[in-house]
């Protein structure tokens, strides 16, 4: 069970404690005020998310996919990362909309006083109890893997015997000569290697990439006399031009130029090869941690001063490069340096409650109750919440490419993803206003749980990240980027509604051991 799931059942159980029916000190205290059923259907559904969260986290040392996660285990499976997306794409979403659910009961059972000191007593101070405790050690655990793994590949380079890198499910001894330079290894294993542009299933690169990277020119001339296409796509839409440029590669860059590499194809962050010469030393040094190509900034200086000359002269495009490089560098620390790790979800929600402060002040003044009922208690409420969600849905992956949300662990929260979950509280907050006691809203949940699960999903995984193969079948490659954003969308609400009606039809009334297992 990780420290998120620990936190999160205890402050949401914390929270319906006190708004709920069995409390009957809190119910004689606010004497005067509207009387609020116990939803618990929410209870077990939030029983349900919490777990969810711990089997998640569980078995992200096990999915293919992990290069966020600082412990990796030999056995890795694809069918764990398709699980964990399923998972992923809902789970956190849901819990911003009921907590922002249980805040709006709190405030109009008790009002905003008593609201915001509840949540300094059950959000603020764990929060503040767990960075002197919790994280800590988290960050203990995620140096220690990262010395040991730097170990591990230390010490297979020194390895006369076969290297057997252990994340490679493609190319395999390929991508391992490459990542310690050994030629021999290198051109035995070019000769067994089926697909040259598969790539690898860790960070996603191909072949190419990795050589490219660790400017091994002549493994990149190989290659290409051997077939890898130059302009091939790694996941994150990169090319071997962007990881050359990236890391000073002169002289790989020259060969990637010279067979004719696209010096104006764009990544997912609509980055060119170019652009990459200019990323601040911060941001390379930290993404450089993470893929595990390491090189002293002096050296990467100099690889991207020579590199450059490679290019045609552009001094504007020079001159706003450097310019942009260091304040995207400084967004990129303040958002993403692992400040609170997996207490990231308090720190959110205290915003959230910043803002739901102001918000409550003002309604409080002009009398308003939220939007008019229907908007909120019928399916056809998709109309009007995909299109804002889109809009910060549309910036996610740009970073880490991955289906699902994007992880904020710094001190100032992405703001395209405090936008995303804060549209699921205010949805919670205005659904509790609307009374919706018969469940009008999630009345179609037998339909759209297996919609979302069989036909959507597998739609939004493919677009998104292509492991099943069948996305060019359908549509251009250009489109999948935006078909992927919809597909996603509709996912997380069809699946939010799904398991509200689910848990609505099966425990509408208390069950002890659910309610167990609510508040445990």
């Amino acid at each position: 069970m990780t420290q998120e799931d620990i936190v999160a059942g205890e402050e949401i159980a914390e929270l319906e404690m006190a708004t709920g029916s069995s409390d009957p000190a809190a119910a004689e205290a606010s004497s005067g005020a509207e009387s609020f059923s116990r939803r618990h259907d929410l209870d077990a559904l939030r029983a349900f998310a919490m777990f969810l969260g711990i089997g998640l986290h569980a078995a992200l040392a096990y999915q293919v996919v992990n290069i966020a996660w600082p412990v990796h285990d030999r056995n890795t499976a694809a069918w764990v990362s398709i699980g964990n997306s399923v998972i992923h794409g809902f789970r956190m979403p849901l819990f911003f909309l009921i907590s922002g659910f249980f805040t709006a009961m709190l405030w109009r059972k008790r009002g905003l006083p008593a609201l915001i000191k509840h949540r300094a007593l059950r959000i603020a101070a764990p929060l503040g109890l767990g960075m002197v405790t919790i994280i800590p050690v988290v960050w203990a655990v995620s140096i220690g893997a990262g010395i040991t793994q730097r170990i591990q590949d230390e010490r297979s380079e020194k390895e006369e015997g076969e290297e057997k890198p252990i994340r490679y499910a493609k190319n395999r001894e390929l991508i391992g000569a490459i990542k310690v330079g050994n030629m021999e290894k290198f051109r035995a294993a070019l000769e067994e290697s089926p697909d040259l542009d598969a790539i690898d299933e860790w960070i996603g690169w191909t072949p190419l990439c990795f050589a490219a990277a660790h400017n091994h020119s002549e493994m990149c001339e190989e290659l290409i006399r051997a077939g890898a296409s130059v302009d091939w796509r790694s996941r994150d839409r990169g090319t071997a031009l962007h990881m050359a440029c990236f890391w000073g590669s002169a002289e790989s860059a020259e060969v990637l130029l010279a067979n004719g590499a696209d010096i104006e194809i764009k990544n997912s962050t609509e980055a060119t090869p170019r652009y990459m010469l200019y990323v601040d030393q911060d941001t390379t040094m930290s993404i450089s941690e993470l893929v595990g190509v390491m090189k002293p900034w002096a050296k990467v200086t100099k690889g991207r001063e020579r590199a450059e000359e490679l290019f045609p002269p552009d001094p504007l495009a020079s001159a706003i490069g450097k310019d942009r490089g260091p304040l995207i560098g400084l967004l990129l620390v303040l958002c993403m340096l692992p400040v609170f790790h997996h207490l990231w979800f308090l720190w959110f929600l205290v915003w959230l409650i910043v803002c739901f402060a102001g918000y409550a002040w003002l309604v409080e003044k002009v009398g308003w109750k939220g939007p008019p009922r229907f908007l909120l208690t019928s399916p056809g409420c998709f109309l009007w919440l995909l299109p804002p969600t889109l809009l910060p849905q549309s910036l996610m992956g740009l970073i880490y490419p991955g289906f699902g949300p994007d992880t904020s662990i710094g001190f100032v929260p992405l703001p395209h993803l405090f936008f995303y979950y804060a549209i699921f509280f205010g949805f919670g907050v205005w659904y509790f206003d609307a009374d919706d006691q018969s469940g009008k809203l999630y009345r179609l949940w037998w339909l759209q749980l297996p919609l979302a699960l069989l036909v959507v999903f597998p739609l939004a995984y493919e677009f998104t990240l292509g492991e099943f193969g069948f996305g060019e079948k359908l549509l251009d490659e250009s489109n999948h980027r935006f078909a992927s954003n919809v597909l996603q969308v509709l996912y997380v609400w069809m699946m939010c509604f799904g398991l509200m009606g689910l848990f609505r039809c099966i425990c509408k009334t208390e069950r002890p051991w659910v309610r167990y297992l609510s508040d445990s």
